[in-house]
């Protein structure tokens, strides 16, 4: 292997490390959490819809019955949850 051949596959490996530590760093990036109180009517369904940001719905349930020690998918009004932080959906004048 000539010494060329060798500084392109180091660059190519130093590469994919920076591309992996930046992956690795935005994907177990802390959490914050913030407190709901549960309303007549909600479940953890629609409440994900409104709350989940840009995590898929079955993660962010998964993430809420851990955090909150729901072992079914039952939620009662008045209880509070802690959920992960993130800013709910804004609703359109034309959702309305």
């Amino acid at each position: 292997m000539s010494k060329q051949e060798l500084k392109k596959e180091l660059i190519q490996l130093i590469l994919v490390i920076i591309v992996l530590s930046i992956f690795l760093a935005w994907r177990f990036r802390p959490v914050a959490y913030e407190e709901i109180k549960i309303e007549q009517g909600d479940n953890l369904i629609t409440l994900a819809e409104q709350y989940k940001g840009s995590l898929s719905t079955d993660y962010w349930v998964a993430i809420v019955k851990t955090e909150n020690a729901i072992y079914d998918d039952i939620i009662m009004a008045g209880q509070t949850l802690r959920i992960p932080e993130s800013k709910p959906k804004r609703q359109l004048a034309s959702d309305q």
